[in-house]
């Protein structure tokens, strides 16, 4: 027996209640992060198969002397983590919330503010947002200020697939999360058995999207709401974008920032760029 919502609409129903409904089905990729959720990454993080945290933990490991040369310039400097704060023994002030909402909360510095968005967590976001959330982001800084951001290269596409379709199931396991979640929160009734992960790479765009595919026709409850979904139609979970040196070039230009420098792991797959704000 499915529960009932009775308390008011939150804005995790109404997100997903709109994802379902629309032509082409989605669900927020922001909600794969609860307490299972983050483990299940976590272990993600360690497989054979995802490179991200591996290459981007070498590049600081063997440049940090050329970084800390970049970032400081002989100066002291703040840093500002756009992240969840989990390097181990770091001493920092925590501000929980939307990025510029806790960026607006952070006092003025006399110093050099470097803001760090690692992770590639900037591959995340849908194409037409990207330049937007940026072109923000640089309004918070003063000329003086660096952004500092990890980077997903484009690669052999065999490799960038094998990422986000680990042999031990993780990554399935953390899609399939969502819809337990859903369950659990929101008074769903999804079978998760009865959906198929599926990620795809498009090397021309560089974007590499993961689907969850009903392997029937079904109608999902949730709440008080019934959702039909066809056989094989897809609900597409989240989007990790792959970039080469001109879309950099590109992204930067739009979003208001001039290109300082770039650091790569030894294989090139990965990069932290250093940008600046365009005077």
């Amino acid at each position: 027996m499915s529960k009932e919502i009775t308390q008011a609409v939150s804005p995790f129903l109404e997100d997903v209640l709109e994802g379902l409904r629309a032509r082409h089905k989605y669900l927020p990729s922001k909600y794969l992060y609860n307490e299972v959720g983050d483990g299940l990454f976590q272990q993600i993080m360690h497989t054979e198969e995802y490179y991200l945290t591996r290459k981007e933990l070498a590049i600081f490991e063997e440049q940090q002397q050329q970084i800390l040369k970049i970032l400081g310039q002989h100066q002291p400097f703040r840093i500002i983590e756009l992240g969840v704060g989990e390097i181990p023994d770091l001493k920092f002030d925590p501000y929980e919330g939307d990025y510029f909402e806790a960026l607006s909360r952070i006092s003025d510095s006399h110093e050099r503010d470097v803001i760090f968005f690692l992770g590639s967590n900037i591959g995340n976001f849908p194409k037409e947002e990207t330049a937007s959330f940026l072109f923000r982001l640089q309004q918070f800084l003063n000329p003086a200020d660096l952004l500092f951001m990890g980077i997903d290269l484009k690669k052999d596409p065999s490799r960038i697939l094998a990422a986000y379709n680990d042999k031990q199931g993780i990554t399935t396991s953390f899609n399939l999360n969502l819809l337990d979640r859903i369950n659990k929160e929101l008074g769903g009734d999804f079978n998760r058995e009865l959906f198929l992960h599926y990620p795809y790479y498009n090397p021309q765009t560089g974007e590499c999207r993961s689907y969850l595919i009903s392997r029937e026709d079904q109608n999902i409850r949730i709440g008080n709401e019934i959702i039909p979904i066809r056989a094989w139609e897809a609900i597409f979970m989240e989007v990790s974008k792959k970039y080469d040196e001109v879309q950099l070039l590109e992204l930067a230009e739009t979003a208001g920032f001039k290109p300082v420098t770039s650091f790569y792991d030894n294989e090139q797959w990965y990069a932290n760029v250093v940008w600046e704000v365009k005077h």
